[in-house]
């Protein structure tokens, strides 16, 4: 949708990239429809981001499907 960003990594969509702030889950946007389910980056603050880190290995053996293309952390 307009004016959302996602993180995509490997060309794998956003929905294969699991993205946690302080190690959490951050739940789906409100603009997910049916099985894709994203996380829109925009909702997160920029005061509240402090570093980024990037899993690009698959991490699906530790974090569960959703993390098939990697982790943003």
């Amino acid at each position: 949708p307009a004016g959302m960003a996602a993180a995509s990594l490997r060309g794998l969509g956003a929905s294969s990239t699991l993205t946690l702030v302080n190690g959490r889950r951050v739940a789906a946007s409100s603009f997910a429809a049916g099985t894709v389910n994203f996380v829109d980056l925009n909702s997160l603050p920029l005061a509240a981001i402090d570093r980024i880190e990037v899993m690009a290995t698959g991490a699906s053996a530790i974090y569960g499907a959703d993390a098939v293309a990697g982790v943003v952390q």
